[in-house]
């Protein structure tokens, strides 16, 4: 029993290990991509905010960056569509709060964005703080 035991808090921790590498990679080809002017992709979440009586649920997935043009994707195969958001406005970050703790990372800062081509669209993005930089500064910023 002890040995079972053993192997599954070894496997956990070599699991966690393989996502920190795995996540710092992803950003290392995000941040050369970015620096070379190409496409580039960030994980983020996202929630439409005008979706009926209730703030549209939180769906995590991956935003991809070119130029102006943005799209965020689901993180795995799911009913809901993929959001193209280009021309977008981002307004000034805020802290996750409140209830958001139970859908979203603590450590990500949360940004309004308006899209200009679509004004009745408005959504909650939030990004990993390494990733703010690089997404934030590829559009338009109005306070981050």
């Amino acid at each position: 029993m002890g040995g079972s035991l053993l192997g599954v808090i070894v496997g956990a921790l070599l699991l966690g290990v393989w996502f920190a590498t795995a996540r710092a990679h992803r950003q290392i080809r995000s941040e050369a991509a970015a620096k070379s002017g190409a496409a580039f992709t960030v994980y983020a979440a996202i929630r439409r905010l005008d979706a009926g009586r209730w703030a549209g649920r939180w769906r995590h997935g991956f935003l991809t960056v070119n130029g102006s043009a943005m799209e965020w994707r689901p993180r795995r195969p799911r009913p809901g569509p993929r959001v193209a958001l280009s021309d977008v406005l981002f307004g000034r970050p805020r802290p996750v709060a409140g209830i958001e703790y139970w859908w979203v990372n603590p450590a990500m800062k949360i940004f309004t964005i308006h899209s200009f081509h679509d004004p009745s669209a408005r959504y909650d993005l939030a990004l990993l703080p390494e990733s703010v930089e690089l997404v934030v500064d590829g559009g338009k910023s109005s306070g981050a």
